[in-house]
């Protein structure tokens, strides 16, 4: 059996979840319509993974949107009936272009500053991890410290918002776990800690009309609109420190789709110059905490606890009757409904619906192709 972090974390989760996002009919199943954040999140790491590779920010906007066209040609967005998937594939496409271009030139150059970038998106396969069981690992990429040699898993996430609650989550989840102790695995080398990246997007917010749009200003900025287009007033934040007072903008302001006014290019050069507010917005963006540095007892412990529950899931599976689904893979019924969002196998489970319904398509492995093999 091939597992991976994704796997491991999935049946946590929910033991149900993960039979059947993994392992219905050998391959899994994965809802026909696509989740808007995982298909822009997939677009944001083929970007960043080539600005770390030396490209340049329009060859790397131009990676990312051609990865983000192919996945986008044969499967919808899973959104309201009210919304449009047009709007959402355009939202999705200056989203993306917008976050490379703005962080090529507000972290890119300190990045570097800091790291040395030795691997990026290397797939690898640890052999026989545990019995019967191998353990597929891609970091978005693998950093040496340039101040310290130490090496660095490069974690890259995009969330709504970074508050205390959010830094405080990721003191204590697993990301990265198992690259570090992959990557110590194939090179014999301990591997000081992980850093995070994260993009800051915005909440997906309701408007009037019942359609939502992306609440960040990178996309939805505003414009008070004068006679001719060199006349406009364009803002990225609505309320404001003005004379150490709290400000807005006011009602002669509204926000508008940034790519019906102009370029993305074109806007991330406004920012970076602080010609809106007089102020560069992109800093906004970005968030870049301490890296984790996980201790050998905390690597340990997770390298314990995770092979011996996927050494139970390979025996159950190789033994696994229709009448034992209950027992090997039950319902955590707690994570139906999480984040305002409702499973996607929800219909399976809840309104017995047939697993080849046609709302499911086979599962893509996104590890399929391994051109690393751990000995």
């Amino acid at each position: 059996m091939k597992t991976s972090r994704t796997a491991i974390t999935t049946y946590q989760s929910c033991p149900r979840k993960r039979f059947l996002q993994f392992h219905y009919n050998s391959t899994g199943i994965e809802p026909r319509k696509q989740a808007v954040p995982l298909v822009w999140g997939q677009g944001l790491h083929v970007g960043v993974a080539s600005l770390l590779q030396g490209h340049e920010p329009d060859d790397a906007v131009g990676h990312a949107l051609l990865a983000y066209a192919d996945q986008c040609e044969e499967r919808d967005f899973d959104i309201d009936d009210l919304e449009s998937q047009s709007f959402v594939y355009r939202e999705g496409q200056a989203l993306i272009e917008g976050f490379i271009r703005a962080w090529a030139i507000e972290r890119l150059p300190d990045f570097l500053g800091t790291y040395e970038v030795l691997e990026v998106e290397k797939e690898g396969l640890w052999s026989e991890w545990t019995k019967n069981v191998d353990l597929a690992y891609r970091p978005d990429a693998l950093l040496r410290k340039l101040n310290t040699g130490g090496l660095y898993v490069f974690n890259l996430k995009s969330s709504y918002a970074w508050t205390e609650r959010e830094l405080k989550a990721s003191r204590y989840n697993v990301q990265g776990l198992s690259e570090m102790a992959a990557i110590e695995h194939r090179l014999g080398e301990k591997v000081a800690g992980i850093q995070d990246e994260i993009f800051v997007k915005g909440s997906r917010q309701k408007q009037k009309d019942d359609t939502y749009i992306q609440a960040t200003f990178l996309v939805h900025p505003w414009l008070k609109s004068g006679i001719t287009s060199s006349d406009d007033e364009w803002a990225w934040q609505y309320y404001f420190e003005r004379s150490g007072r709290r400000s807005s903008l006011g009602n002669s302001y509204s926000r508008v789709n940034i790519w019906e006014h102009m370029t993305m290019k074109e806007w991330i050069e406004m920012l970076a110059d602080r010609r809106v507010q007089d102020s560069n917005g992109l800093s906004e963006l970005f968030v870049t905490p301490v890296p984790h540095e996980r201790n050998a007892a905390e690597l340990s412990e997770w390298l314990i606890q995770a092979q011996h529950q996927e050494s139970r899931i390979e025996r159950q599976l190789s033994t696994l009757r229709a009448d034992q689904l209950d027992e090997f893979f039950p319902m955590y019924r707690h994570s139906c409904f999480n984040y305002q969002r409702t499973c996607a196998y929800a219909p399976i489970c809840h309104d017995r619906l047939d697993p080849d319904c046609g709302l499911y398509v086979p599962r893509v492995d996104h590890h399929a192709e391994i051109n690393q093999t751990d000995s």
